[in-house]
């Protein structure tokens, strides 16, 4: 893989259902995956303290969802395909 360490449900050796992700950059997605993929609700923190929590679709920000950047902004509202 590239270097992340991932841990959760699997269903024919493919992610499916709640995961945790652990990215060689330091980054960390916990949440649902649906066919490997990130899917439903689920959080994911950057290395820099960025956030977002809400809906992912096809490994994608897509539907609601609230971002916050590490300087205390944050953004609430539809995504779409990041």
């Amino acid at each position: 893989m590239n270097g992340s360490v991932i841990e959760g449900q699997w269903f024919d050796d493919v992610q499916e259902g709640m995961g945790v992700e652990e990215m060689a950059d330091g980054s960390k997605y916990q949440g649902m995956y649906a066919r490997g993929k990130r899917s439903g609700q689920g959080v994911l923190i950057w290395k820099d303290g960025s956030k977002y929590e809400g809906q992912w679709s096809n490994n994608q920000m897509n539907g609601q969802g609230i971002f916050s950047w590490s300087d205390g902004r944050n953004y609430q509202g539809d995504y779409l395909n990041d």
